[in-house]
């Protein structure tokens, strides 16, 4: 044995230098991979994200949209059918104010166009297919990069996806929870109320999404905007965590209403839905935040004061449209309260129901409670999804308790550009004026004779026309001003 053993240790070994060459050619290739690989998910990432998402978003709410109208359409049918005329009428009044406002709307964007053309468009709408036409057209002639073409598109897609939303896909989601309370768990009603819930959520999530990417607005009101991640990883996280936090949202609310309602009564729940929106008003009356930032006064101002608020208030309890966190809104803090009064909402008509005292009641209590516990728990997961998810510079937008006008003042005293200050001016005048009217004026003072005599790119006709007579005190540079725009509108004229 002993000999064997010094016999293997004379024995000649094999060459070691192959397999180290073999290693280090193994970890030459795989740190080339791993470079390789981590320039194509950054290239990727940075380049492709926009461009995939943005596709995702139009044609996915378009075929949402689509199918949402498709399904309610065979509602009616099976209401009626079922002498459920109740729900058949309400279905169908939703349908109709849709097509209505959406015929309206398409009359209004081609009334100087050609017969033809606008029999064509109406045809559209009324065929149901509107919402894929315009995702089709925003998106080819965004391509062609025909400026003027593409804010029409863009504008009519903005319109017709408000329009789907407020008159269908979330009165639709009530309309489908009482029929189910009532009905039963029948599959075609569950498709209608999970269409209607995708259609609504997708909606919301997909205005607070393009809102937060714009160039333009990041540019402007970069203090706000740009809580979603340029990473591909992190922008999806963020949309779906948009997306869920409606589709719960609207669900617990939903259910909640036909809760309460069913349980107390059409009256009790009309005081809730009136308090809440009482609440609100004084919330902004105590706080001084009362006027909305729409330029407008007079009878116009006081209605754009009165109703746009509410209505956004409406549109942010049912789906939780996190784009109107935003101080000029509802309030970074007001939104996380709304979705906070939203479980207890909820909560509350689960402890007020009991199927076995409602004889219009087909689904048992434990099963509302535990869709409205799983549904609760849905809203607190999204929402933290999200702020997970977000740029952290941005999460105190998510709870300030700024005001409208301490946002737009400050927007003005800490920006050091002028083409950003300037912006300030086309905010309504009673959110400003008076703590901020003589510093406005010293400031023209000093950079309007700059901008008139070296005409910046961003100094156009549209900002010109923002100076208002009593902001310039020096009426020869006012006089000076107002040529300018004179001349510069003969010319535009001309050229045309």
């Amino acid at each position: 044995m002993a000999n064997a053993i010094d016999i293997a240790k004379v024995a000649p070994q094999p060459s070691q230098e192959p397999s180290s060459s073999i290693s280090k050619q193994r970890s030459f290739a795989s740190e080339v991979l791993e470079k390789t690989t981590t320039m194509i998910v950054k290239t990727y990432d940075f380049a492709q994200a926009n461009k995939i998402i943005s596709r995702m978003q139009l044609y996915g709410t378009a075929v949402l949209c689509i199918f949402d109208m498709v399904t309610d359409i065979m509602m009616v049918a099976k209401y009626f059918e079922e002498k459920e005329y109740g729900f058949a009428k309400a279905t169908l009044t939703c349908i109709t104010l849709n097509l209505a406002l959406q015929s309206l709307t398409t009359y209004a964007v081609n009334m100087n166009k050609p017969w033809k053309k606008q029999v064509t468009e109406q045809l559209i709408v009324f065929s149901l297919v509107k919402q894929g036409v315009v995702a089709f057209r925003a998106e080819a002639k965004e391509a062609i990069n025909i400026d003027e073409e593409i804010l029409d598109a863009t504008g009519e897609m903005t319109i017709t996806r408000v329009t789907e939303m407020v008159t269908e896909a979330i009165p639709g989601t009530v309309i489908q929870v009482f029929a189910i309370m009532k009905l039963g768990m029948d599959s075609t009603l569950v498709i209608s109320l999970v269409s209607s819930i995708l259609c609504a959520s997708f909606l919301s999530a997909v205005i607070s999404y393009e809102y937060d990417i714009d160039d333009h607005n990041r540019d402007d009101k970069s203090n706000f905007y740009g809580f979603i991640p340029e990473r591909l990883r992190w922008k999806l996280a963020c949309f779906v965590a948009l997306a869920s936090l409606s589709a719960f949202n609207l669900m617990i609310r939903s259910l909640g209403t036909c809760l309460i309602m069913m349980s107390m009564g059409s009256t009790f729940m009309l005081s809730m839905l009136v308090g809440e929106m009482l609440l609100f008003a004084a919330y902004k009356i105590v706080r001084q935040d009362h006027y909305y930032w729409v330029p407008a006064y007079g009878v116009i101002g006081f209605l754009a004061t009165v109703l746009v608020p509410l209505l956004i208030k409406a549109c942010t309890d049912w789906s939780a449209v996190m784009h109107f966190r935003g101080p000029p809104e509802i309030g970074g803090a007001y939104v996380i309260f709304t979705l906070g009064m939203t479980i207890v909402w909820g909560l509350l008509g689960a402890s007020l129901y009991d199927s076995d005292e409602l004889a219009n009641s087909v689904i048992d209590t434990d099963t509302v409670l535990k869709g409205t516990l799983w549904g609760s728990v849905g809203i607190v997961a999204s929402m933290v999804l999200l702020l997970y998810s977000s740029e952290t510079q941005y999460l105190e937008t998510f709870w300030t308790l700024q005001t409208g006008k301490e946002y737009i003042r400050e927007y003005f005293t800490l920006n050091t550009e002028d083409r950003l200050k300037i912006v300030m001016l086309s905010k309504n005048e009673n959110m400003w004026r008076a703590a901020l009217g003589e510093e406005v004026k010293a400031w023209l003072k000093e950079r309007l004779p700059v901008w008139i005599d070296e005409g910046p790119e961003w100094f156009d006709d549209e900002k010109k026309v923002l100076i208002q007579d009593w902001m310039v005190d020096d009426k020869a540079l006012l006089i000076k001003l107002r040529s300018k725009e004179e001349g510069a509108t003969i010319k535009s004229t001309e050229e045309l």
